[in-house]
């Protein structure tokens, strides 16, 4: 027989695939003392890495009047890796609405494929192993490493 535990284990993920048979029934689980890692996933017909100074600068501003912490960001072919910190929900749900909004108006309508993917990461190792995915990413897209030198992969974290 198994012990139930008196503790729910709780959740850190929500968004992306996870709620791909219709809409999200349950609230966003979002943490305003950590850091978020958002991914935006667009359809693969529009490269979001040709239009990196479009994205980079509506992501500067959006931040600024929303006033959210970004502390990186990964931009590849066909999603866009960011890690932010959030004052509240509600200027969360402000700058998301306003960031895809304004992307989608400057890259063509119906740019999104899935809705936004966020996990709450932790301070310490976690967030470094999130940073590292980041600038792994970047060096991927870019040529300087072959996607298949990768030892260690982002849910390695323990």
């Amino acid at each position: 027989m198994k012990q139930t535990s008196f503790f729910v284990k709780q959740k850190f993920e929500s968004g992306g695939t996870y709620n791909q048979k219709g809409k999200r029934k349950t609230e966003r689980v979002l943490d305003s003392r950590r850091p978020i890692h958002l991914v935006l996933k667009s359809k693969k017909s529009i490269s979001l890495f040709k239009n990196k100074t479009k994205l980079c600068e509506t992501l500067n501003k959006q931040a600024k009047i929303f006033g959210v912490k970004v502390y990186s960001q990964s931009i590849q072919i066909d999603h866009w890796h960011l890690v932010i910190k959030i004052t509240n929900r509600y200027l969360y749900r402000g700058f998301i609405r306003a960031l895809t909004g304004i992307i989608a108006r400057l890259l063509g309508k119906g740019l999104w494929r899935l809705s936004p993917y966020s996990r709450i990461v932790s301070w310490g190792k976690d967030f470094g192993v999130v940073l590292d995915y980041l600038l792994l990413n970047d060096c991927e897209v870019l040529g300087i490493v072959p996607k298949a030198i990768r030892k260690r992969t982002y849910l390695d974290v323990s």
